[in-house]
């Protein structure tokens, strides 16, 4: 090799940017689900539905985002400021969009910036660890929520347990009381955390010791029974059989799904008909999944007002006083002036963004996901997982609200899931690469 040639070489090598940092992407990820389970104690306000924000969760996120910016090293791979698939993208623009119209600005504006740090930072995580290394931060971090949920209860029932006082003064459901938490805020927080748990050591954990992992998944199931949380028991089980079915799926009958698919909704809406009066009697109950029909009712009236450009994002709930849209709608009697959320995510971000941002939502959530998953670029395993949890975020979305909703638990996870379907494709179509540690002992 010439003298010019090695200069060349040694010029091109000095350019080539620098790579990630694997360890400080770790820290990060860990940070984060911690910040997770966390975050609404940071939230918690005497006084409900003023629209108050947090200080300290909002530095506690930028300071996270800042880590993600520095893992990624933003100045030599400028592809790190945003690494979304383009339809997440979009759908965060509108959302942006939305803000010229919103009903309170500031408050949207403050709530939109937390979601978006919250969404760049999940997919730059992802994007440096890949699949492997994800998830197993993430069988690490629901051992230890696990233990300290069970540890909680035991030890400090005042704290694992719901109590009286955390239903007075609040509107909540006077049932909650008795039902386990652990560490988390609220029993629904900890029944989807257990049964996100149970999908992660289920599926794709050949590697792991067989007693830790029944263990693990014994544990969760029952703390998820203890939660009774209806939404997290119900979906766990479609979940996981969505898990085994795309497990087991062969990309050589694609052809078979769409039909497939179509006929199960064409049998489930024939169900919903036949026994629509029963269905609406269970939901409308107020005692009965906090009367959820009612609440929906209530939204859809003023989407039909308001059906193109919707509230503006983070405009409906919690803005303080008689602001929200919601207050033209009800009583003051009306119970439902009390509720915080829609208890269902769609409908919400329906009212909030209007029928464009739903249908941007549906797509880079769940239709395009879905039509990664079934391409055959995953390994089985792989997919098994990554089903077992989209179709228990995306269905946990349809009674409660948790999608693209700031630092919604649920909603994070969902944003994992997405990613890690994008990172498990890119993984199985490049070469193989150094092994990564596992939980075999």
């Amino acid at each position: 090799m010439t003298i010019q040639s090695e200069r060349s070489a040694s010029i091109a090598l000095h350019r080539r940017p620098a790579p990630p940092s694997v360890p400080i992407a770790s820290l990060t990820m860990y940070a984060l689900l911690g910040l997770m389970v966390a975050g609404p104690y940071l939230t918690l306000k005497t006084l409900p539905y003023t629209g108050e924000g947090s200080v300290l969760r909002q530095l506690a996120f930028t300071g996270i985002y800042i880590a993600a910016l520095t893992a990624a090293r933003v100045a030599a791979n400028p592809r790190g400021l945003f690494p979304l698939p383009l339809s997440l993208g979009l759908t965060l623009l509108w959302f942006w969009l939305s803000l010229t119209w919103a009903v309170d600005p500031d408050i949207a504006m403050r709530r939109l910036l937390l979601t978006t740090m919250i969404v760049l930072t999940v997919f730059s995580m992802v994007d440096i660890l890949g699949y492997a290394r994800t998830i197993l931060i993430f069988r690490e971090m629901m051992i230890v929520i696990l233990a300290i949920n069970f540890l909680s209860v035991v030890l400090l029932p005042s704290v694992g347990i719901h109590q009286q006082l955390d239903v007075e003064g609040f509107g909540l459901d006077p049932e909650l009381v008795g039902n386990w938490k652990g560490v988390l805020t609220q029993k629904n927080f900890a029944g989807a955390v257990c049964a996100l748990t149970i999908s992660v050591f289920l599926f794709d954990a050949r590697s792991i010791k067989t007693w830790i992992r029944w263990a693990v998944i014994l544990g969760s199931a029952f703390f998820l029974y203890k939660t009774h949380a209806k939404t997290s028991i119900g979906m766990i089980v479609l979940s996981l059989s969505a898990g085994w079915v795309f497990q087991a799926y062969n990309p050589r009958f694609r052809p078979l799904l769409l039909p497939a698919l179509l006929g199960t909704i064409l049998v489930i809406v024939g169900m919903a008909i036949a026994y629509w009066s029963d269905i609406q009697a269970i939901f409308s109950r107020p005692d009965a999944f906090t009367g959820r029909v009612h609440i929906w009712s209530t939204l859809l009236s003023y989407w039909k007002d308001h059906w193109l450009l919707g509230s503006g994002y983070g405009s409906f709930w919690n803005i303080g006083g008689n602001k929200s849209p919601l207050y033209h709608y009800v009583r003051e009697t009306d119970w439902v002036a009390l509720v915080a959320i829609g208890h269902n995510g769609y409908i919400d971000l329906l009212c909030q963004t209007g029928l464009p941002g739903l249908v941007m939502v549906v797509l880079s959530t769940v239709i395009i996901p879905l039509a990664n998953l079934g391409s055959g670029s995953i390994p089985r395993s792989q997919r098994g997982l990554l089903a077992s949890f989209l179709i228990f975020c995306v269905g946990h979305n349809l009674t409660e609200t948790s999608v693209l909703d700031r630092d919604s638990i649920v909603g994070i996870l969902l944003m994992f899931t997405i990613a890690l379907i994008l990172a498990s494709a890119r993984s199985a179509q490049s070469a193989p690469t150094a092994a990564v540690p596992s939980l075999h002992g």
